[in-house]
């Protein structure tokens, strides 16, 4: 086991209310491994990651809610977070992030957890490893012309 990747492609009905989550991937209860959140800060749209105690939140992301997008974050076992929308890095590499692995005490769901998720999700990918800048990249570019991304 060498970290964890999730890339999703996915779609936000409607905007969402200033400091509101909305669940792409991850568990309600117990301990959290993996949770993939997008996050309004009243002004933009930002992922945020959980997993344990650990995570953090995103650079902005120039995301209008209606548009279809890919989103994807990594998490080294070595506590490095990063994110990406339609293949690109989205800021700086977050260092220092605790890597929990848990056994699932509850399921873990797409779109489903707490906050419930507000669109369609059409792919989920979920790795046992960290891909690279390259290999997101390649994932974006494998689904991108499915929803008129460039």
């Amino acid at each position: 086991y060498t970290g964890k990747t999730v890339f999703l492609a996915a779609k936000l009905a409607s905007a969402m209310n200033s400091g509101q989550y909305r669940c792409m991937f991850g568990s309600n209860g117990g301990n959290r491994n993996f949770n993939l959140y997008f996050y309004y800060n009243g002004s933009t749209y930002q992922l945020h990651y959980s997993s344990g105690g650990a995570g953090g939140v995103s650079a902005n992301m120039s995301y209008t809610s209606g548009n279809w997008g890919t989103f994807a974050i990594t998490h080294t076992t070595g506590g490095v977070l990063t994110y990406y929308y339609n293949g690109q890095q989205l800021g700086s590499a977050q260092t220092g992030v605790t890597f929990y692995q848990y056994l699932s005490t509850s399921s873990e769901n797409v779109g489903a957890s707490d906050n419930y998720w507000s669109g369609p999700i059409s792919v989920v990918s979920i790795y046992g490893s960290t891909l690279t800048p390259l290999q997101i990249l390649s994932c974006h570019n494998a689904v991108r012309g499915r929803y008129g991304l460039s």
